[in-house]
């Protein structure tokens, strides 16, 4: 009987996770994604400078998330936003049932069951069309390796080298398995440990950005605080002046003016006194534009 309890407790686990992930696409940061991927898959290239902003596009741009972007951007043009959700909710899935196949021997069926049930609550918040629908489960599947490794004299190690290339080129979030790997071989030191998983962290180099893009989750730990030198020193974190808002509102034509006014603009439209030209000032452009805009829906369609 306990048995069967323990089984179904696996199985209510699970399927709560699928049911949790499977959810519209509800994050604006998606469609961002989307349309680097396009870039990207459109011009063969990963772009070394911010082509997509609006406001600093010769901006360098390390963008680590280059091969999810392009992932989901096909994925997109196969089955569309549905596609996209089936494809998260596989993902976030399955990091919840490897994380109940790597506690289950500790804490056993309903121990295990328990855990995961508080882990899915708090990660729910992340079950989202973003790269972490690709971290969560390298990361619960890199910590299984390195566990499989520890009760079997090292086997499977040499799966941390691949897993560290895939996860530094989808998510910044590569840094946690870093962590991870040295935590490992400060615990509990063997020779498989140390050459597989010090090959593993030097792997992070095969990025299309090299060291930059290993140390950019490093510079960024700079920027949580607001007061920031380095925070206030990023050009699309700062307003921008009326006069310039407006210069660039009659300059921009053909192009979805209201959507491309993005970070610092909006920063700016968020007061109450500047809503109404803004809003004024893009129904204008729209009325102005009708044809090219017309045009822009038709080649996204």
């Amino acid at each position: 009987m306990r048995e069967i309890l323990g089984k179904l407790a696996r199985i209510v686990t699970v399927a709560l996770a699928a049911v949790l992930a499977f959810r519209p696409i509800d994050d604006f940061d998606t469609w961002w994604h989307l349309a680097a991927g396009r870039w990207i898959a459109g011009h063969g290239a990963v772009p070394s400078t911010d082509t997509l902003s609006h406001t600093v596009r010769d901006h360098r741009w390390i963008n680590l998330e280059w091969a999810y972007e392009v992932v989901i951007y096909l994925l997109h043009s196969l089955g569309g936003p549905v596609l996209l959700s089936v494809a998260a909710a596989v993902g976030f899935t399955l990091a919840v049932w490897l994380l109940l196949r790597l506690v289950q021997p500790h804490l056993g069926d309903a121990g295990g069951a328990i855990l995961s049930l508080l882990v899915l609550l708090v990660m729910q918040d992340r079950f989202t069309v973003r790269p972490e629908m690709v971290s969560f489960p390298l990361l619960v599947g890199l910590l299984s390796v390195l566990e499989f490794a520890r009760t079997r004299e090292g086997r499977g190690l040499w799966l941390l080298v691949p897993l560290m290339v895939v996860w530094v080129n989808v998510h910044g979030l590569f840094i946690i398995g870093v962590f991870a790997i040295l935590c490992a071989l400060s615990g509990a030191w063997s020779r498989k440990l140390a050459l597989w998983g010090l090959a593993a962290v030097l792997a992070v180099i095969v990025n299309p950005f090299g060291l930059s893009g290993v140390l950019l989750p490093v510079k960024l730990f700079t920027l949580i605080d607001k007061a920031s030198p380095a925070l206030q020193a990023i050009a699309e974190f700062r307003s921008l002046p009326l006069a310039e808002v407006r210069r660039r509102f009659r300059e921009t034509a053909g192009e979805l003016r209201g959507y491309l006014t993005v970070v610092p603009e909006t920063r700016w439209v968020k007061n109450a006194e500047h809503q109404e030209y803004f809003f004024g000032e893009t129904t204008e452009h729209y009325e102005e534009h009708t044809k090219e805009l017309q045009a822009i829906l038709e080649a996204v369609r």
